[in-house]
């Protein structure tokens, strides 16, 4: 009796110890729903086949201008070129900050959090040039 009480016993450790290291490792190994915050994306240029409603203007070569419920938004698309397999930064103007990088060709955006959670700006860095040819998109700082 006494070795079926200790096989009893262990086999709750077990799975006790199992369970423990699945929700440990998915805590580590879980993928962020939004793996560019923070992190520097190459963004894709414009098509016209590409935008998320037919109103939307060209902003430059790299940005979509929309216009909603009277706010202004700026987006773009970044990862993957292939079809369905990419993603898409939806924000409002005023989040924008540019700076002038004439090594990045093409445009990188990177979105800057607080120390709580809450976005703060979508750092954009692009040539002078992208930056000409979609100035009157971005709102002066």
């Amino acid at each position: 009796m006494e070795v079926d009480l200790v096989a009893e016993i262990d086999r709750f450790h077990v799975r006790h110890l199992f369970f423990v290291a699945l929700i440990g490792s998915t805590l580590f190994f879980g993928q962020n729903s939004d793996s560019s915050i923070e992190r520097e994306e190459a963004i894709q240029k414009t098509a016209s086949d590409r935008k998320l409603a037919k109103e939307d203007v060209p902003c430059g070569n790299y940005f979509w201008l929309a216009r909603k419920t009277g706010t202004t938004f700026l987006y773009y698309f970044f990862g993957s070129a292939e079809w369905g397999q990419g993603k898409v930064g939806f924000y409002q103007q005023t989040l924008y900050h540019v700076v002038v990088n004439d090594d990045k060709d093409p445009p990188t955006v990177q979105r800057i959090k607080d120390a709580k959670g809450n976005l703060t700006e979508v750092r954009v860095q692009m040539t002078g040039r992208e930056l000409a040819a979609s100035g009157a998109c971005f709102s002066p700082h």
